[in-house]
């Protein structure tokens, strides 16, 4: 593992490499060992959990949902049309066509 891979699975995974899924924990764990400045990258990500954690929670907007879906219904085009299913009573083929003859004659046949 090298650094930019111990950054990318710091931001993964977190802080805390005993959450760090088994290979890339005995990596990082291995490259603690090897590069002790990378202890400074876990504290700054220690910290950053903490002070997320600590700010108040975010509410959107009463009716912000409600304002997103009409700007969004008015300005999308208009839906296709499309035939309906075929029902029970048959496909819409079935009930316009007229019956066709049983037997079909040939040009010139009477």
């Amino acid at each position: 593992m090298q650094r930019l891979d111990f950054q990318d699975a710091l931001d993964r995974f977190g802080a805390d490499l005993g959450r760090w899924p088994a290979v890339e924990r005995a990596l990082g764990e291995a490259l603690l060992r090897e590069d002790p400045s990378l202890g400074v990258l876990v504290a700054e990500a220690r910290r950053l959990k903490a002070l997320v954690a600590s700010a108040p929670p975010v509410r959107a907007p009463a009716g912000l949902a409600d304002r997103i879906v009409s700007l969004a219904t008015a300005s999308a085009p208009p839906l296709p049309r499309v035939a309906s299913p075929p029902t029970a009573a048959g496909s819409a083929r079935e009930r316009l066509t007229p019956a066709l003859p049983q037997q079909v004659r040939r040009p010139g046949e009477g």
